[in-house]
């Protein structure tokens, strides 16, 4: 049946235990990663629960820390950099792409309040743990997808087994995007085979 096929999915994405293993980039896991980036959210008088109401907020900390190129000078000293409030930024704005129309995710029923910070949680945590990879476009939608199936915590497990091992996601998000251009190649090529009049208007 089709909607046994993410279970069937997960089951094989966790039938190698080495997808648990730590990342190649830190050994903390998801409770650890997410116990350091609370400091800057707390420093910054925001909850991961109204973090979409807190893009404005992002945005102008940003432009004023780009604009200083150092840390607002203030009684303590705060806990962001401006690549944290970047990473922050990016990630809010992409819960509000994330599937628009699931219950889970967007307007502002307990529900979606919950779903959404369930999210932020699982990528921001994800971009501490493998910093090399950290976040990118699209990384949401996949990590919404696990969260429709699984625990906060298996969704971020889950996430990173797909984006670390060879044979899943790995490559897809980093910077080179060498593998993004290999599979666009392999479409066009795909495209010319199956229907040559169509990719001639591309």
């Amino acid at each position: 049946m089709i909607q046994d096929l993410p279970f069937l999915f997960l089951n094989v994405l966790f039938s190698d235990p080495s997808c648990l293993k730590s990342s190649p980039g830190t050994s903390c896991g998801m409770s650890t990663c997410l116990s350091e980036v609370r400091e800057p959210l707390v420093d910054l008088g925001i909850s991961e629960y109204g973090i979409l109401s807190a893009i404005s907020t992002l945005s102008d900390t940003q432009n004023d820390l780009g604009l200083n190129q150092q840390q607002p000078s203030s009684s303590s000293e705060p806990f962001y950099s401006i690549d944290e409030i970047t990473l922050f930024r990016q990630i809010a704005l992409d819960l509000q792409r994330s599937f628009p129309n699931h219950r889970s995710l967007m307007g502002q029923s307990p529900e979606a309040i919950e779903g959404q910070a369930k999210l932020f949680r699982v990528l921001i945590a994800y971009a501490k743990y493998n910093p090399q990879i950290g976040y990118s476009q699209g990384m949401s939608y996949i990590a919404a997808v696990l969260l429709m199936q699984l625990g906060e915590e298996e969704a971020f497990w889950a996430l990173t087994a797909l984006l670390d091992k060879p044979r899943y996601l790995a490559e897809l998000f980093d910077l080179s995007l060498t593998k993004v251009q290999h599979q666009v190649k392999v479409f066009d090529q795909f495209l010319k085979h199956r229907k040559a009049q169509l990719s001639k208007y591309l």
